[in-house]
C-alpha cells in the first residue's frame, strides 16, 4: 500500500487555504500523489426559471495560470486533470460525458488534457447536467452541481493514476481575470 504525506508549511498561499476554509483568493491549487484537490460548486438553480428548455451542450472551461504569470520551467504543470461529480450522498462519480473529449482524443473517466493555446482545460458536461437537471431531492430540484478537480497522469486513465502523478497546477478561480466559465447552450420551447 502507498502512503503520501504532504508538508505545506513553506507554501504560505496554500497554507492559507488549508487553515481557513473561508479564505478567498483568485487562485486554487491541485496536486497529485493524493495531494490537494479542489471542489467547484456551480449554481444551476436559475435553469428552471427559464421555462421549458432543451439542453443542447454544456462546456466547462477551467483556466490555469499561463507561463507569463508562473515560471513552469522547474515544475511543469499537469498534462491532464480529472473532474468527478459529487453526488447528493457525497460520493464521487465518473462523469458520463467522457469516453471522448471535444478534440476527439480519448479522455476516459472525465479526464481532459491541457490546451496549450489558451492555458486551460475544457470539459463537456452535457450528459452530466441532463442527469441532474430534472433530479429532485426532498421534492426540490437540485440547485448546484458539485465537481471535484485533481491532476492526473495523462498516460493513464485508471483510478489509481491519481496516486502515480507528481504534477500540480495553479488554477484560476472566479475572482481571477481568467475565471472558470460554464457555457450552456439550450433551446427554449
Amino acid at each position: 500500500f502507498n502512503h503520501f504525506k504532504h508538508d505545506y508549511t513553506n507554501a504560505p498561499a496554500i497554507s492559507s487555504y488549508l487553515n481557513d476554509t473561508s479564505f478567498v483568493d483568485s487562485l486554487y491549487y491541485i496536486q497529485g500523489m493524493f495531494g490537494l484537490k479542489a471542489r467547484l460548486d456551480i449554481d444551476i438553480s436559475n435553469l428552471h426559471e427559464k421555462g421549458r428548455i432543451l439542453i443542447n451542450q454544456v462546456r466547462l472551461d477551467l483556466p490555469m495560470l499561463d507561463t507569463s504569470e508562473v515560471d513552469f520551467s522547474k515544475y511543469p504543470p499537469t498534462g491532464a486533470i480529472r473532474i468527478m461529480y459529487l453526488n447528493e450522498d457525497g460520493n464521487e462519480e465518473y462523469i458520463s460525458d467522457y469516453s471522448y473529449s471535444q478534440s476527439g482524443v480519448l479522455a476516459m473517466y472525465g479526464q481532459e488534457r491541457y490546451d496549450t493555446s489558451d492555458y486551460s482545460f475544457n470539459f463537456k458536461l452535457t450528459k452530466l447536467l441532463l442527469k441532474v437537471y430534472d433530479k429532485k431531492v426532498n421534492n426540490e430540484y437540485v440547485k448546484k452541481l458539485s465537481l471535484i478537480i485533481y491532476p492526473m497522469n495523462p498516460n493513464f486513465s485508471y483510478n489509481y493514476s491519481r496516486s502515480t502523478n507528481m504534477s500540480r497546477a495553479v488554477m484560476c478561480n472566479y475572482n481571477h481575470s481568467r475565471k472558470a466559465k460554464l457555457y450552456i447552450t439550450y433551446t427554449k420551447f
